[in-house]
Parts: C-alpha cells; structure tokens; sequence
C-alpha cells in the first residue's frame, strides 16, 4: 500500500509580525542530532514593513522566533540610546523578558516562551514598557504576571517583591476556608505555623480544616 506524501505548507501571502512571506527560498539542510542524518529545512523571502527583505527560517516564522528583518532589535538600541537607560535595571527587565519569552537558547526559555507565554506586542518597545509599567520601585522589586498562564502586557503584569512573587507562583497551593482563598505561605503566617507542618499534613490527605487547624 503506498504511503501519501505530507501536504507541504504554503505560508506566500501570510504574515508574522512585521514579516509578509513573498516566496519561497532555496532549501537548506541541516545535520540532525543524534542520528546525523541531514534534514531539510525549509526557507521563506519575507518582506519587512520597513522595506527589507530577508530570507527566514520556516519554523522561525511559525513559531514566533522571528517577526522582523532585524529592526526590531535595532529599534530597541535606539530606544536604549535615545531614553539613557544603557545598563538601567528597568531596561533590563524588559529585555531579560523578551528574551525568556522569544529566544530558546535562553535557559528558562522552556519555562517561557517554550509554554506558550509571550510578550505583547505594544511592550516590544521599551519606550512603551516604560509608560506603562514605570521605573522599578525599588531593588527588591521585579516584574510578575496575575495570571502565571498569561502573557506580558499591561493587564497582567506589575511590580512585585519577592514575597508577592512567592505567592504568585504556579506551584503554590492554594486552599480556601470559610471563604477566604490564600495560599499556604500566607495560611502559615496567618496561622503562625511553619509551612512544612501545612504541607505534610496535605500530603497525609487531611482535609483543608485538619491542616489549618
């Protein structure tokens, strides 16, 4: 029985960014880890709403990792240069969260970009990040999201110490009693009792009055 060949993907005419793909390129190949075998990738002609024209990875376009020619990244130079913020620490938030959401060589992209969060597209200009969010509150402030499920961008995101951070985290248990949801960081000091004596009486399956007893 003879087996179909899989539908190639025609991207001409779609968009991505800033990217409109004109046409396809040339193909290039690439040695795939472990097996050595060469796999052929596929190359797009994209035009950039600044008048450049790039040849661009496939997967690249599909998957969000690039959406310019480069002026993107350029403009945000000139936002660092024009705003004086070189080697400010607001500045660099903003970039360290570009780059865990946009750029998989980063080593907590998987926690990221890798699950799907992303950074709006009006905060992928620092000018505009700076308006929003303002300048850091202090050094023991850092940017978080309410929603750790959901992107940067105004609405979901704002200064946090490290405790709200704690708090916000994905893997904190929240319990709720006589209506009142908080996590078990906050049931221990409200309770005045350390966090692991709520945590194992969790894991003996007590029920949520037992542990916050």
């Amino acid at each position: 029985m003879a087996t179909s060949k899989r539908k190639l993907i025609d991207l001409t005419g779609q968009t991505f960014g800033k990217l409109t793909v004109l046409r396809e390129d040339e193909p290039s190949y690439i040695i795939k880890r472990p097996t050595n075998k060469l796999q052929r990738t596929r190359y797009w002609v994209c035009q950039c709403v600044c008048g450049q024209q790039s040849s661009v990875r496939q997967s690249y376009l599909r998957n969000g990792h690039t959406t310019s020619c480069g002026c993107s990244f350029r403009e945000a130079l000139g936002h660092r240069r024009t705003h004086g913020h070189a080697g400010d620490v607001t500045y660099n938030i903003w970039q360290g969260m570009l780059n865990r959401c946009r750029n998989p060589k980063v080593r907590i992209y998987k926690n990221y970009g890798g699950r799907g969060i992303n950074v709006c597209e009006r905060w992928r200009s620092f000018e505009n990040f700076l308006e929003d969010m303002g300048e850091r509150p202090s050094p023991n402030h850092s940017i978080d999201r309410r929603n750790n499920d959901g992107d940067y961008s105004p609405e979901n995101c704002y200064w946090a110490t490290r405790v709200e951070q704690n708090n916000n985290k994905r893997n904190n248990h929240v319990l709720t009693k006589d209506g009142h949801s908080l996590t078990l960081a906050q049931w221990s000091r409200l309770l005045q009792r350390h966090p692991t004596t709520l945590q194992r009486r969790l894991k003996r399956g007590l029920s949520i009055d037992e542990v916050l007893q």
